[in-house]
């Protein structure tokens, strides 16, 4: 396919994730017509389709408001926070010695700040990755017991139904004027509702599947309130390209479309798990996060697969904007690393830079995609499928 049709088609399924749908938190609305839509657009291309269905929860958001001497402060209850409504003081945390050597917050509100709120925490129960430091601050918060945590950030500081404190986030912008709250008393509401519902993977196969398979996969989920164009709707509409262009007779390829990266509990990875098995794979390509405005692509290589990684190389002499980068593991193709198997993980690079500044939050919009650069991808899948043969 030439080169404008890849662009046709990877702005066609970008609008429709990112603009027609927008947000797709897992097990929600959105979440439910971004399956069905890559049903459709797979179907259509003649692959064999399965969904693979489980339980989990999402989140309605409520408010969050803090009243103190002065003005009213609106907050962002974080998703899956517990609902507060109470008085009591504000304590400011600006470092892990500081929250070391508080006491007992029980009655008080702890606020997190400087290095304490630099980063959204990751779930303290999320089965492929965890930072060390992170489960310090949340196990430390979890032991003193603050009638409520509040943090600064542009994206939720906790997304997390384990983490049994309610929380929310103040935007950047207040965190001089809050800080002269500290030690006075405030009055401080939260609400929402966590609900029990479903999600599904979509799962496609090729119709020739002899030998080991050869795993592409990308998430279509979203954090809440987001349109996850670049996290991960690029990823997804390079993968439904891919769809149309690869060869099913050639090469014994499954294609997961996984629900759940940026859901405090992975369901869909977790139920994908459940019948795996390593042996039956050869390889995986994980995209997530590709073709961001401004950056270039990255390509970042696991395991040890000489062969693989010989043609991925002789491959990237002929798009020479496109990095390899160190490995990094916030993303699906962790867990099959875990497993034992060699994998490509593209993303944009310096993606952290993008973190709670674009992805996570609600700027995360079809303009910051470059359609070219998700082409780019496309388009080095395909030549590494010719080079390994």
């Amino acid at each position: 396919m030439d080169e404008a049709k890849l662009h046709a088609q990877v702005s066609a399924h970008l609008t429709e994730l990112a603009v027609y749908i927008g947000s797709r938190p897992t097990g929600s609305e959105g979440n439910h017509r971004a399956g069905e839509y890559i049903q459709q657009v797979l179907t259509e291309f003649g692959w064999e389709v399965e969904t693979q269905r489980f339980e989990c929860l999402t989140w309605q958001a409520g408010e969050a408001h803090l009243t103190g001497p002065g003005p009213v402060f609106a907050l962002t209850p974080n998703p899956f926070s517990m609902a507060f409504e109470g008085e009591a003081s504000l304590v400011l945390l600006r470092t892990l010695a500081d929250l070391e050597s508080v006491g007992d917050l029980s009655g008080q509100i702890a606020v997190l700040t400087a290095e304490l709120s630099q980063y959204s925490y990751m779930p303290k129960n999320f089965p492929f990755f965890r930072s060390d430091d992170q489960q310090r601050v949340i196990h430390l918060l979890e032991t003193k017991q603050p009638a409520a945590v509040l943090g600064y950030l542009k994206s939720p500081l906790f997304c997390d139904a384990d983490f049994l404190l309610p929380s929310a986030t103040i935007a950047p912008e207040f965190a001089e004027v809050v800080q002269y709250l500290d030690g006075q008393t405030v009055h401080l509401s939260i609400s929402g509702r966590t609900i029990p519902t479903d999600g599904y993977n979509v799962v496609a196969r090729s119709r020739e599947m002899d030998g080991p398979k050869i795993i592409l996969c990308a998430h279509y989920d979203t954090w809440f309130d987001t349109p996850g164009a670049l996290d991960n709707g690029s990823g997804v509409a390079a993968l439904l390209t891919l769809a149309g262009v690869l060869d099913q007779e050639t090469y014994p390829l499954e294609l997961v479309f996984f629900n759940g990266e940026d859901h405090y509990a992975a369901p869909g990875q977790v139920a994908y798990l459940s019948d795996f098995y390593p042996d039956e794979a050869a390889y995986v390509i994980n995209i997530d996060g590709i073709g961001a405005v401004g950056k270039h692509n990255s390509l970042a290589l696991f395991g040890d697969d000489p062969f693989l990684f010989d043609a991925a190389y002789r491959v990237q002499e002929q798009f020479p904007n496109l990095e390899e980068v160190p490995a990094w593991y916030e993303s699906d193709h962790t867990m099959f690393v875990q497993q034992g198997l060699p994998a490509l993980a593209f993303s944009s690079a310096n993606a952290y830079d993008l973190w709670n500044v674009v992805t996570h939050t609600h700027r995360d919009r079809f303009e910051q995609v470059d359609i070219e650069k998700v082409v780019e991808v496309v388009q080095f899948i395909e030549a590494l499928f010719a080079a390994v043969g």
